[in-house]
């Protein structure tokens, strides 16, 4: 027996899909290489079955046989066979004696986001444990998931969703004008499920422009303008099939001149590609700027509806959208649009000052390409049919319903207030009506074209499957004797790059989930208890048993279904490759997460950053070839590599090291980060960063996008965690139609309650330099409906002195960054509080500030001390402008810089820094008993340089934690959210609280895991995201949260009512009362 694929038949239910896996050419291939094809009966398929026997093929009334059944959508539940098959005679599992091998399904199954629609599909496939020979449950192989290695979709039908688009909507429009009493050319638009092919529609549309260019449209339409979006797959469908009319390109600034020019020639086309920078501006009016606008997508707005919408008499939407992004059009705009035409008297507006004077019809015929319910287009409410391919809605004016009416061949059986939507614009008339075509199976109506080219995309995946069943596992192949066309080592990367590609592809295998997709598991475990509950039973023992044993095949297959639940691979795949930059303090934790994979090769490339003069010290109290070498003796696969990313001429050592990975991980200080990024774009590997995107991160995002790179960062704890958990939070609340009125975020690292106090209740767990370099950042948040701004260098002076998260200690918080420019991406822009925070204990603002006010802070002016006794006078001379060297400091030196009241707490800190000689006060006593011995003259630079510099090195000494001492990090968020039904607020808080080990620290676990996860998802193609990005994205904050979950890093949540418990942070914030 032969390996046997076997087509199956569509649904029959889907009167409309014509569309086939294979051509018989493909199955004629498959025959000749000796795999047996089997055909199911089908009348309606584009490809008659004769065709399919001619090519060698046998039609069969039963999939029975099959061990690779093809498909385009999911079949019908009841023609699922769940059950093993024999494997072929001859075959890998034949000759190690397996009874039965599983089958393997593929199609466009439209399950991995775990819609609920098609949960019983999934559920064939994912069992119960304990159901009998759950191993030989099928593979389920979903075409959507098929990348190459970059994460690039490789099979699909975007194209021809184009071409019929452009169809289905030329023909839905010319049915509207006729019933407007204007009939155009397009009344013989063909539509393409009419056509036995692509070049017969080709010809039919160009005879339709033949007419026009001789004929011209009808004078009431004013000249004919089609507006088309998008840059993708489905956009070059349009334009190519568009191109068969008397196309005239015309830029969007030119519109108004072109509608309103009398003597437009009406015997063309006028197509106006609208593009991003031809409709989004910032909020503030600055012009669209492609890195910025991926980087802060909620600083720009769509001027569609103001620029072009108003000049179209076709509106082709081809583009995708999501949120955080801007819509191109939303309800409100729609009406607006339909005024502005109206307004400016262009011609087919309906403008009294129309010379044709007649009904509206500019801007009232929308192709949504995208369908894309309620996306893009906000007012888009619903999808549509090929048997009633459009519908109309009503477009009323200010406050007035947009409400679906009517329209040839569509049936609108809807219940109470679907299909209503809500506008807000302004000058539309009562009458004014827009039709939409929005069919959602497209591709379907171009059956022969769409096959062949999908038949071109998949065949190679096709016979990596059938080589499984053939020649057994990748690894197992060595003496296969394969086909001997060109070079072994060429052929067998092929065979691994198919192999990866189906991995990636695959949702379930052996009764469970797999990999990433194990997310699903909720929804699948309810299905099942919903069985159970129907079926009245007990157990399990709901699914119909199998015939046979597996043998030796049931413990393989659960051996690597085991490893698959752990995120492990078998087989002789080749490994992927990491490159972690940097061995500090946060590396330990991500090394871990990463060397867990056994088809990973994981290399941490090391600097000398810890002794570098410019102040960058990343391993603070510590020797990184130690780190290295504890980390080689706990992870013995792992590789290490010295480099000097200061030093260009050592510049081949790092690009050799980012050239060879997959991705690469950047836990080097954050100014290094853009010339890493560099790197990674020459040589076409991902990033994954820990750190905020700075301005030089954000420029790239251009080259990225076109490189097909993806620069990930913010993926720490702070940033990180916190973005992932208040999106996963605010999503939760606004889907159950809360509307959040405020919202606030606090973290920090700071020592366990247990740890022994210093004068500034702080240890370093990271980067000394950067705790010190956040403190001279400026802010800006949102309170109370009210805007703060604190400049640079202020913001010790402005602290939050009670935050209250927990009863069982004290919290003080600093506003971090800009709080606001994270209000739109986080979907509440009309909350009225908003900030973000970072926690310290009580005390540390105030005496940073009185650091700050000494000069031990500054950053710009450079000094040389030559002992330890030098350094702070310096530092105080330079703050009084004295200039002399040597020169006595005044006796009221402290004073003069610092508010009296704070000097006393002032000089007990500076004794224990060991700054100035220790008095013999009682608060002298207490501040030195836990200091660590004083700095040494080897500590100090050999060359001029600034004081902070010199004072994180100090620091970086004196408040290292001590053995036995740990660390703790602390978010919490804090929502206050309101029930519009009952106008109840509530207080949801989300929390974690985390302290570190003798493994590892709090700090290290919350930013290096996070990291570890991000970027095994980016190396597993989980991450579809290209250019520069943060967390903000749901495909990303999304499953790199539910990894966190995995290692003890979830959040613990809490909700009440306002006025029951403790204050609410935003009360502590505003000094109020909150009853």
């Amino acid at each position: 027996q032969r390996a046997l694929t076997q087509p199956s038949r569509e649904d029959p239910q889907r009167i409309w899909e014509r569309r086939a896996p294979l051509t018989p050419k493909g199955v004629a291939e498959l025959v000749e290489h000796g795999v047996a094809v089997e055909i199911e009966p089908c009348d309606r398929r584009v490809f008659r079955d004769a065709e399919y026997t001619a090519a060698g093929a046998t039609l069969v009334r039963t999939l029975a046989n099959a061990h690779v059944v093809l498909g385009i959508k999911e079949p019908p539940l009841d023609e699922v066979l769940t059950d093993g098959v024999a494997p072929p005679a001859g075959s890998y599992w034949h000759r190690r004696g397996y009874a039965a091998v599983p089958r393997t399904h593929l199609m466009f199954s439209h399950t991995a986001k775990g819609q609920p629609y098609n949960t019983p599909l999934l559920a064939k496939y994912v069992v119960p444990e304990g159901t009998p020979d759950a191993a030989l449950r099928p593979r389920l192989i979903d075409y959507e998931l098929l990348t190459d290695e970059r994460g690039k979709r490789t099979v699909g039908f975007g194209w021809f969703a184009g071409v019929a688009g452009v169809l289905e909507s030329l023909s839905s429009m010319a049915q509207s004008h006729l019933e407007k009493g204007i009939a155009t050319p397009f009344l013989a638009t063909p539509r393409p499920h009419t056509h036995p092919s692509l070049e017969s529609i080709r010809a039919a549309l160009r005879a339709i422009g033949a007419q026009i260019t001789q004929d011209g449209v009808p004078a009431a339409l004013g000249p004919f303008v089609i507006g088309l979006t998008g840059n993708g797959n489905v956009a070059r469908g349009c334009l190519d099939i568009l191109h068969e009319l008397p196309i005239e390109k015309v830029e969007v600034k030119d519109l108004h001149a072109l509608v309103t020019n009398p003597y437009t020639p009406l015997n063309k086309i006028y197509l106006a590609h609208a593009l991003p920078e031809d409709y989004l501006v910032r909020h503030d009016s600055g012009p669209y700027d492609r890195a910025d606008y991926y980087a802060h997508p909620t600083a720009y707005r769509s001027t569609f509806a103001d620029t072009v919408a108003p000049y179209l008499t076709l509106l082709l939407n081809a583009t995708g959208w999501s949120a955080p992004f801007p819509r191109l059009m939303t309800r409100a705009d729609l009406p607006r649009a339909l005024a502005l035409a109206r307004a400016r008297g262009l011609p087919g507006s309906g403008s009294g000052a129309d010379p044709g004077a007649g009904p509206a019809l500019r801007c009232t015929n929308i192709g949504d390409i995208s369908c894309d319910i309620r996306g893009g287009l906000e007012f888009l409410v619903r999808a549509t049919t090929l048997s009633a391919p459009f519908y109309k809605i009503r477009v009323g004016s200010a406050g007035v319903d947009v409400d679906e009416l009517p329209s040839s061949g569509v049936d609108l059986a809807l219940s109470e207030g679907k299909g209503k939507v809500k506008a807000t614009g302004e000058g539309a008339d009562a009458g004014d009506e827009v039709q939409i075509m929005a069919v959602d199976i497209l591709p379907t109506t171009l059956p022969l074209d769409a096959s062949a080219r999908f038949e071109t995309e998949v065949r190679r995946y096709v016979w990596g499957v059938v080589r499984g069943y053939r020649d057994g596992p990748l690894g197992a192949r060595g003496d296969m004797g394969a086909d001997k066309e060109g070079s072994a080592e060429k052929e067998g990367s092929a065979e691994r790059e198919v192999e990866d590609a189906l991995e990636r592809a695959t949702i379930a295998r052996g009764g469970a989930l797999v990999g990433r997709h194990v997310v699903l598991q909720e929804g699948v475990d309810r299905f099942w208890a919903g069985v159970r509950a129907r079926e009245g039973a007990g157990g399990v023992d709901v699914v119909e048993p199998m015939p046979g044993k597996a043998g030796e095949v049931e413990k393989e297959s659960a051996g690597q279904n085991a490893r698959a639940r752990k995120g492990e691979r078998g087989g002789g795949a080749r490994k992927k490759r990491v490159v972690l930059l940097g061995s500090g303090m946060v590396a330990r934790p991500a090394v871990e997460v990463v060397a867990a994979r056994d088809d990973v090769q994981l290399v941490v490339g090391f600097s000398g950053l810890g002794t570098h003069s410019s102040g960058c010290w990343f391993l603070a109290a510590g020797n990184q070839r130690a780190e290295l070498e504890a980390l080689k003796q706990e992870f013995g696969a792992i590789q290490t590599k010295l480099i000097d990313v200061d030093d260009d001429r050592d510049s081949g050592g790092l690009a050799t090291l980012i050239r060879d990975a997959d991705v690469a991980i950047s836990l080097l200080p954050v100014s290094y980060h853009a010339k890493i990024a560099l790197h990674c774009l020459s040589h076409r590997t991902h990033l994954v960063t820990a750190s905020y995107i700075t301005p030089a991160m954000a420029a790239l995002h251009a080259r990225a996008a076109d490189a097909d790179v993806l620069l990930l960062n913010e993926l720490g704890l702070d940033p990180g965690i916190d973005h992932l958990s208040a999106l996963d939070l605010l999503t939760r609340l606004k889907a159950r139609g809360q509307v959040v009125e405020a919202f606030t975020s606090f973290c920090g690292g700071v020592p366990a309650p247990d740890v022994p106090h210093t004068p500034l209740r702080y240890k370093f767990s990271w980067n000394p330099r950067g705790v010190l370099l956040a403190g001279l950042n400026g802010a800006r948040y949102l309170l109370g409906g009210d805007v703060h701004e604190i400049p640079q260098g202020a913001l010790f002076k402005n602290v939050f002195r009670d935050v209250p998260i927990t009863d069982e200690f004290e919290l003080e918080g600093l506003a971090n960054r800009d709080s606001i420019a994270y209000q739109e991406s986080y979907g509440i822009p009309l909350a009225r509080t908003f900030v973000r925070g970072t926690l310290r204990y009580p005390g540390f603002s105030s005496l940073m500030e009185s650091f700050r006010c000494l000069g031990l802070l500054n950053t710009t002016d450079e000094i040389h001390p030559r002992t330890w006794a030098s350094f702070l006078p310096l530092c105080i001379s330079q703050q009084l402008g004295i200039k002399k060297d040597n020169t006595p400091l005044p006796p009221d030196a402290l004073t003069r810089l610092v508010a009296p009241e704070n000097v006393p707490g002032l000089r007990s800190a500076l004794e224990w820094l060991g700054l100035v000689p220790p008095s013999t006060s009682p608060a002298s006593t207490i501040a030195t008993t836990f200091a660590p011995a004083p700095p040494t003259h080897s500590a100090l630079p050999t060359r001029p340089t600034t004081p902070i510099n010199i004072f994180t090195s100090l620091l970086a000494h004196k408040l290292a934690y001590a053995r036995g001492e740990r660390d703790m990090v602390v978010l919490a968020h804090e929502v206050v959210a309101r029930d519009p039904a009952t106008q109840v607020e509530r207080v949801y808080t989300s929390t974690l609280v985390e302290c570190g080990t003798p493994r590892a620290s709090a700090m290290a676990r919350t930013v290096g895991v996070p990291v570890g996860v991000a970027a095994l998802l980016v190396l597993d193609g989980e991450v579809g995201v290209r250019g520069v990005c943060g967390p903000v994205v749901q495909g990303v904050y999304e499953p790199v949260l539910r990894r966190l979950e995995r290692y003890g890093l979830g959040m613990k949540e809490t909700v009440r009512e306002v006025g029951v418990g403790r204050r609410t942070v935003e009360s502590a914030l505003r000094g109020v009362s909150e009853l």
